[in-house]
């Protein structure tokens, strides 16, 4: 069953594309004026590691200046994109854009040497990702990483000024975590070693025992307690009729992209694309079920009015 797997995925890796008739459309349409949008690392992982950078974005640009004798004006912009959750709907994308790269300025290197020109292009494309995205170089950095993020983000994000991007100040506080990380793993492995069973045996006797981080935050006061339970308590007793409504009227919408879902990453032995897939599809599935459940509700009501206010509510609960 794996070998088939591995082999589908083979095939599509293997297919083979006119690249020729591929850069001349994209140099007719920069020409035009036009944009083209490229992931230059070919592959989409849930890791934060950057893959190697491909040459096809380097190609493109040179090769269309080039063949408008470097008149195109033609620029490259570098994003960063940085989840907070790649397979969690409605988490949080925080888009670095970098410092743009005038693709004229390669225009002397490329004309004595084109390969030359399109290598260091590349490597100025990869330098300015770098800067823009959360890079780990291995998983076991990757996840001590997010253990250290689990842990000591809230704390450190309590000491940022609140007029301060807290966006921004996020995505810079889990760059240096990873930078201190791997400043460590060179210059003190022994701290690293030890830290990092440390966390590990945290972390798993709280999933045991089924707490969360938070209860034990430094910025919980104690005398703060008794106040946030009686609240939890009460929004637990007034929240659960709308979560029951919102269960009922949305749990049929919602499994189906889940289990369509799950089936394509059992197919591809990838789970890269969960997000994508389950939200394509719950575009459907979400539209299909709230159009049924609507002409049900009038049929049943004969109100117009009824009805607009039981589509209001569907996504409003469901949310909930």
């Amino acid at each position: 069953h794996l070998s088939i797997r591995r082999q589908r995925q083979m095939c599509i890796r293997d297919r083979k594309v006119d690249n020729q008739e591929v850069f001349k459309k994209c140099y007719d349409f920069l020409g035009k004026k036009g944009v083209v949008v490229i992931f230059p690392e070919g592959v989409s992982i849930k890791a934060r590691r950057l893959q190697p950078i491909k040459t096809g974005a380097a190609r493109i640009a040179l090769g269309a200046e080039a063949a408008h004798n470097f008149n195109l004006g033609l620029k490259i912009v570098v994003v960063g994109l940085n989840y907070s959750r790649h397979d969690s709907f409605r988490s949080d994308v925080f888009v670095n854009i970098g410092e743009t790269i005038t693709v004229k300025d390669f225009a002397h290197k490329y004309a004595k040497n084109s390969d030359h020109a399109i290598h260091e292009l590349t490597n100025l494309i990869k330098q300015r990702i770098e800067n823009e995205v959360i890079i780990t170089t291995s998983e076991e950095q990757d996840i001590l990483a997010k253990q250290i993020e689990m842990v000591y983000k809230p704390q450190l994000f309590a000491d940022i000024p609140a007029e301060n991007v807290r966006n921004q100040e996020g995505f810079l506080i889990s760059k240096a975590i990873v930078d201190a990380i791997q400043y460590f793993e060179t210059h003190d492995q022994m701290r690293v070693q030890t830290f990092q069973p440390q966390i590990d045996n945290y972390l798993r006797n709280l999933k045991r025992l089924n707490l969360n981080d938070e209860v034990f935050s430094k910025s919980k006061r104690k005398n703060h307690l008794l106040g946030e339970s009686l609240f939890t308590a009460l929004y637990f007793l007034i929240g659960f009729p709308f979560f029951v409504y919102g269960l009922l009227n949305n749990y049929i919408p919602y499994i189906i992209p889940s289990q369509i879902a799950a089936r394509i990453v059992r197919w591809t032995d990838t789970d890269e694309y969960t997000a994508p897939v389950m939200m394509t599809s719950g575009v459907l599935t979400f539209s299909f079920f709230y159009s049924l459940q609507v002409w049900l509700f009038y049929v049943w009501t004969q109100n117009i009015w009824l009805t607009l206010a039981y589509l209001a509510t569907l996504p409003i609960t469901g949310f909930f």
